[in-house]
């Protein structure tokens, strides 16, 4: 389903069909005209290539062949049914409210643009940013720059790759990014997303302050999971603060396990969890495959992450093989590994349908991706966005399924 046009261009859309509707109406009212009855089905034709609703060719041959061998009765019926379903189709997807109208406002401009305009209208907004405010620019570049998640970027030496791929993702992946706004539960949500996209391209640190703030712990918002469960996996422990924020929410658990790749990290967590009964640490990665892989390591070690090359080898398993037991809730903040994590879960989320809070930040296609992905494997889970980052740049975005 193409909703690019379905969401963005609804009330045209919607008036085309009402035009269809009443040349339908015509036709119904006066004697049989078989030219005018196949510019409709031709018309509809079009339109379902333009929607990609799926519906097959054949359908309208038909319905073209019911037409000239003047079998009004069933043709007209199919004709109004599809009218029908359309006008339904449009109005379950138009703007309720003023927060759907900013999305749609977003969005036409991005595809207006194209990526070349775009990316331009980027590099305009971020020099104009560098120039007025010189040292948070400063700190935003180092940031950035940092662990080069989204690209690099340097106003001095005018390296604009950054911008470059936030564009591209922003117009090639529009039908994604649609599909993100359209599915998620609540206009908390849909608001943090829209001011998400807004700083991309303009840098304002005024919307990111506007991004409504969590009055809950990180990755447990109890208006969206108020019931953890009794297992919970922690992919991308560090030090242990999630798990011990973990227990002091929920408490009633009965098993923790836990992830860390960094070996020195792995012994911080040990001693800092080491009060607490049924937490299983596991100095392991996690990923869709089992074998060995390497970590980076970073300034930071927050920013320590996987890959096929690095610094220290460390191995990987997939949470499939290496927990047996049902889970009940999974958290992951895994530095943009977090895709291949959820592959590797795959049978647990689609078996158990576990509660899942995910980091979406560590590149410029997770925020759609990965509910793409979790909604695949299992179409009865509802997405959340929840915002904990600051406002120097849009950063520790969680996505919750349940």
């Amino acid at each position: 389903m193409n909703y690019k046009v379905i969401f963005l261009y609804n009330q045209e859309l919607r008036q085309e069909v009402v035009d269809l509707w009443n040349l339908f109406r015509e036709v119904e009212m006066q004697v049989e005209d078989k030219e005018l009855l196949i510019k409709i089905v031709d018309e509809l034709k079009k339109m379902e290539h333009m929607l990609g609703l799926g519906l097959e060719e054949k359908f309208f041959e038909i319905l073209k062949q019911w037409i000239q061998e003047d079998e009004w009765l069933v043709a007209k019926k199919n004709i109004l049914q599809y009218l029908i379903n359309l006008l339904e189709l449009l109005d379950s997807f138009s703007c309720k409210n003023i927060i759907d109208d900013k999305f749609c406002d977003i969005y036409r401009y991005i595809l207006n643009l194209g990526v070349d305009g775009l990316y331009e209208q980027m590099i305009q907004e971020f020099n104009q940013y560098c120039e007025k405010e010189p040292v948070k620019s400063r700190f935003l570049m180092k940031s950035y720059n940092r662990v080069l998640y989204w690209g690099g970027i340097d106003y001095d030496r005018g390296n604009y790759e950054m911008l470059r791929n936030r564009a591209e993702s922003l117009v090639d992946n529009a039908n994604e990014f649609i599909w993100m706004y359209l599915k998620l539960s609540d206009y908390t949500s849909k608001r943090i997303l829209n001011n998400i996209i807004i700083n991309w391209i303009t840098f304002s640190h005024e919307v990111l302050d506007k991004i409504p703030r969590n009055q809950y712990d990180q990755y447990f918002d109890f208006d969206i999971i108020s019931d953890a469960g009794k297992v919970f996996v922690d992919a991308g422990a560090c030090k242990g603060d999630t798990i011990e924020s973990f227990i002091r929410n929920y408490r009633n658990y009965e098993k923790i396990y836990s992830y860390e790749i960094t070996p020195d990290t792995f012994q911080i967590l040990l001693g800092n969890v080491s009060r607490y009964e049924n937490v299983d640490c596991r100095c392991k990665g996690v990923s869709n495959k089992s074998g060995l892989m390497y970590v980076t390591i970073c300034e930071d070690i927050g920013g320590n992450r996987l890959g096929e090359n690095g610094d220290i080898e460390v191995p990987v398993v997939t949470l499939d093989e290496d927990i047996v037991e049902k889970i009940d809730f999974i958290k992951m903040d895994i530095e943009g590994a977090e895709y291949n994590a959820l592959l590797g879960a795959k049978g647990h989320i689609q078996k158990e349908h576990p509660c899942l809070a995910i980091a979406a930040y560590h590149n410029n296609v997770d925020i759609f991706r990965l509910a793409k992905l979790i909604y695949e494997m299992d179409e009865n889970y509802k997405f959340y966005y929840r915002y904990y980052g600051g406002s120097l740049y849009p950063n520790d975005y969680v996505l919750y399924a349940i």
